[in-house]
């Protein structure tokens, strides 16, 4: 039968459609209109969601905010929440001092895609010691881009030992303490 061929792999198709779901080469999309899959694998380790030729690893791409986030969701009856998590490993080691272990990173870009060349406003989160099962030395920094320029300016950094150190602090700025 058609269905044995398929399981045994002397059976290949250019398109294959079950109910909705319609696989295409490296395409995998909805033909139902509300648009709620379209993964594309492009032969080089990226995956486009909602795009056929993606900038990065993942790539997502919609319409407006619902369409355009990612969002992870825990379910349970505690109150821990769901995580999202960013690692840095060297090789064969852990990361050093110094070392960029994450970051939350935002840019401008018009509707190809194409844009400001470097995220202008950042959140990064740096070692500031040797990392290991027993060390964990870590700051967390804020950087944003004045108008009219590109240039990234860290503006706020949480250090290591909990300092706050505000860049370019005005004195009208109000702190709380």
């Amino acid at each position: 039968s058609q269905f044995s061929n398929i399981l045994n792999g002397t059976t290949s198709f250019t398109q294959l459609n079950v109910d909705n779901l319609r696989m295409d080469g490296n395409t995998l999309s909805s033909t139902n209109t509300n648009g709620n899959i379209l993964i594309t694998p492009d032969g080089t380790g990226r995956i486009g969601v909602g795009i056929s030729s993606p900038a990065s690893k993942i790539h997502v791409l919609g319409t407006d905010v619902a369409s355009s986030k990612i969002m992870t969701q825990r379910t349970s009856n505690d109150g821990a929440g769901a995580v999202l998590t960013v690692a840095k490993a060297r090789t064969a080691s852990y990361p050093l001092s110094g070392d960029i272990l994450g970051g939350l990173a935002a840019r401008g870009v018009d509707g190809s895609g194409v844009g400001a060349a470097v995220e202008t406003n950042m959140v990064v989160m740096q070692a500031t010691e040797d990392q290991s099962a027993t060390a964990a030395g870590r700051s967390l920094s804020f950087y944003t881009s004045a108008n009219t320029t590109t240039s990234v300016v860290e503006r706020m950094e949480i250090g290591q030992d909990g300092v706050v150190t505000i860049t370019n602090l005005s004195a009208s700025l109000p702190i709380k303490t």
